[in-house]
């Protein structure tokens, strides 16, 4: 079994979100990431920070951005 790769990199969007998400003290506390594929790139499509905590957020961010028809990458903490 061969290492596949599928050449579907983040754009300069998504790469500068992630950057920002890692700066110093004052960082924003997001609850979660949606990325979606777009042209052949991974984009960022939506962003939520913390309102509560994960339990009572998980159904009003993550239920309500995911899509039937629309593959996409949740990262959610």
């Amino acid at each position: 079994m061969s290492n596949v790769r599928t050449g579907i990199l983040p754009n300069d969007e998504l790469n500068k979100f992630f950057a920002k998400c890692r700066e110093g003290e004052s960082r924003t506390r997001y609850r979660m990431i949606k990325v979606v594929i777009n042209n052949e790139e991974l984009t960022l499509d939506l962003s939520k920070e913390a309102v509560s905590d994960w339990k009572q957020d998980w159904d009003q961010m993550v239920l309500r951005a995911i899509d039937n028809d629309e593959p996409c990458f949740v990262f959610y903490r």
